[in-house]
């Protein structure tokens, strides 16, 4: 997973959109999302292959804006007003239990998106847990990435912050071993100036990923 591929939207206009693609993570993972994210800040449509929980014409919803009674402009204050909270997560551990209100670093859309996709899963409860840590890891993500050559002191927090998840983002299958690895090493990078020590992390990081078992062919 190169710099070039772990790509999320600066814009939270566009971060509306990755709210929307999000929800492929309930469907096929994590690598679905990365592509998803990186296409659509690119401007193109998902990669090939990308399963999304609504399927069909029949299946699609209508416009979450309009459905919501929500202007571009407002929901843009509230994706905004989400990232912020969610630079207030940094040092939270993860939410393990049903997630029964909004998490205040969910906007409104992102919510009703993941609450969509969270009902076709076997276990819509735990799901909408799980999506909503892996909106949060994502929002770090994108806070580490906006912060290169800036505050290096927030950039080394949420670093670390980034590095305590990971193994958890690929036990839920939502982010391949070999990719956690890369991004272990981007984020050691930040943390540990000394090589060898670094090296030493890297290791030890890579001894917590445990990868999800593999479905039955």
């Amino acid at each position: 997973m190169s710099q070039s591929t772990v790509r999320l939207n600066p814009s939270p206009t566009k971060k509306i959109v990755v709210a929307l693609l999000i929800a492929a993570a309930a469907a096929g993972g994590a690598a679905v999302w990365w592509s998803s994210a990186r296409h659509a800040e690119e401007g193109k449509a998902p990669a090939d292959g990308a399963s999304f929980p609504w399927s069909g014409e029949a299946a699609k919803p209508a416009n979450p804006l309009a459905d919501m009674k929500l202007t571009p402009e407002e929901a843009d204050r509230q994706q905004r007003a989400a990232a912020e909270a969610a630079r207030r997560q940094v040092g939270a551990a993860e939410l393990t239990g049903p997630v029964k209100e909004r998490p205040e670093f969910v906007s409104q859309l992102e919510w009703a998106v993941l609450q969509q996709a969270s009902q076709r899963a076997p276990d819509p409860s735990r799901e909408l847990t799980r999506l909503i840590n892996n909106l949060r890891f994502m929002k770090h993500l994108d806070e580490w990435r906006a912060l290169a050559g800036g505050d290096a002191k927030q950039r080394q927090a949420v670093a670390a912050q980034l590095l305590a998840t990971v193994p958890a983002r690929v036990a839920a299958g939502e982010m391949s071993k070999a990719d956690a690895q890369q991004l272990q090493a981007q984020l050691l990078a930040d943390l540990v100036a000394d090589p060898n020590e670094r090296a030493r992390r890297a290791e030890e990081e890579g001894r917590l990923l445990v990868e999800p078992p593999k479905p039955a062919a």
